[in-house]
């Protein structure tokens, strides 16, 4: 009997491949063969690094042209169901005649990519969801229609009551029979995946990371630096992008600001005291100790980086499990403040 292989597939978003990525390499380390499947759109332009490890990197298209807009997340899943379902038994098949003797076990996906638990299952693979979402946000998501049904909120998703829902710290119950994919029966918490000294060999971006900010930052005082990053997709809007420019200019401090290369809004002005990149080696950055703060979207990943490396929160959710981690940061862990917006 062979090693344990996995299949990992993550949905092709930076938020989901980077922590699978993560999850994949500790599989590695531990004697696991691991197989890990990109979009060939995304593999074109990552900045995946497998060398040394037991991780090979397989594609499949996702069913769009190169110059299509990615940034529509529900077009890039209605393509993929609609393109990859039919190619994937074919990729099992060749990469289990690589290797005879060590033939894909488990296939492990993330949220929006459970069609592949079915093909698994009906090939006579074991399969498992990585949720790169927070438990509170999986057991919430789990249990929508129960809280409907319950009158807790109502079909839209907001609260019936005036008072607000109590968000417990602790881990929640889930029931499991409340899955919609065959042979999912358990339910496991991971914890936090950080092993910061392999970073570098666990590098799992999708774009390039400009790492001169790092050079930059060694240049600062101690806890001098904000750290500006709202993620892969969150955007601004025109006046709020020009709102924050000029805060970041008039409070007189160093700043780091992440400003993506495909953001609609242009830096029109310079800074003395700012340095602007548009992707970042972000674990790195959250760790260095000239970092004061983090302006943040509360994405899932960037919460747990931000709270391993120490620094206080400023938190700007824009939408889904953004709101649920913000409530932890300010009001459970109480380790950052909102920043409230007005009518402008």
């Amino acid at each position: 009997m062979g090693i344990p292989h996995f299949l990992c597939i993550p949905f092709p978003l930076l938020g989901h491949v980077n922590p699978l990525m993560q999850f994949s390499h500790v599989l590695a380390r531990h004697g696991c063969k691991v197989t890990f499947l990109h979009t060939e759109f995304n593999h074109k332009g990552s900045n995946t690094n497998v060398e040394g490890s037991k991780i090979k990197v397989v594609t499949l298209p996702d069913g769009l042209e190169n110059d299509d807009d990615r940034s529509d997340m529900l077009r890039v899943l209605l393509s993929i169901k609609r393109t990859m379902p039919s190619l994937l038994p074919k990729l099992i098949e060749d990469v289990n005649a690589s290797d005879s003797e060590n033939n894909i076990s488990s296939i492990l996906v993330t949220t929006n990519m459970s069609w592949a638990l079915e093909i698994g299952h009906r090939l006579g693979i074991k399969g498992a969801l990585f949720s790169p979402t927070s438990a509170t946000s999986l057991a919430s998501g789990i249990l929508v229609q129960r809280l409907i049904d319950d009158g807790i909120i109502d079909s839209s998703g907001l609260p019936t009551r005036k008072q607000e829902i109590e968000l417990s710290p602790g881990i929640p119950m889930i029931d499991t029979a409340q899955f919609p994919w065959r042979g999912v029966s358990k339910v496991w918490f991971t914890g936090i995946i950080k092993e910061m000294e392999t970073i570098k060999a666990a590098s799992s971006s999708l774009w390039q990371e400009d790492t001169t900010c790092l050079q930059w930052l060694d240049q600062q005082p101690t806890r001098s630096v904000v750290y500006v990053s709202f993620g892969s997709l969150a955007a601004l809007e025109s006046n709020q992008f020009k709102e924050l420019a000029l805060a970041l200019d008039l409070i007189d401090k160093p700043f780091l600001w992440v400003v993506r290369a495909n953001d609609n809004n242009i830096i029109t002005s310079s800074y003395r005291k700012g340095k602007i990149v548009s992707w970042a080696p972000q674990k790195m950055i959250l760790n260095h100790p000239a970092i004061a703060c983090f302006v943040t979207h509360c994405g899932w990943n960037s919460t747990l980086e931000g709270v391993c490396g120490g620094v206080p929160f400023l938190c700007w959710p824009f939408n889904s499990d953004q709101f649920i981690n913000k409530r932890y940061i300010c009001d459970v862990w109480k380790v950052g403040l909102e920043m409230e917006k007005d009518e402008n």
